[in-house]
């Protein structure tokens, strides 16, 4: 795998910028995973809910949530008893692929 150098992550991060500013951006692949995700949540049965609440609800809720925590899962886990596991955010392929660059990653540190 080749090195990236920061003059061209920079010339790519600027090329989105202006991308974007001009409001013909393609989707992120950040955003499309995420867009499926929230399908198999649906398919899954989960319902999005937004609720206004009082700060010392929401202070109580934070003070319960646990690391790594969404405020659905700690609002299930509060009121159910336990929280309902979820569909799985990465696919198998995206998983490996994740795997090997991490991998690849820790192996060109210093």
């Amino acid at each position: 795998m080749a090195e990236i150098s920061v003059a061209t992550l920079r010339m790519q991060w600027v090329y989105a910028s202006v991308r974007l500013s001009r409001g013909n951006a393609m989707p992120s692949k950040n955003a499309e995973r995420l867009k499926q995700y929230k399908s198999r949540l649906r398919a899954a049965g989960f319902k999005r809910v937004s609720v206004w609440v009082c700060s010392d609800l929401a202070q109580m809720i934070a003070a319960e949530r646990l690391p790594a925590e969404c405020g659905g899962r700690t609002l299930e886990r509060l009121l159910l008893g336990e929280a309902a596991r979820r569909p799985e955010y990465w696919t198998a392929a995206e998983r490996a692929t994740r795997k090997r660059a991490n991998s690849y990653l820790l192996r060109a540190r210093p």
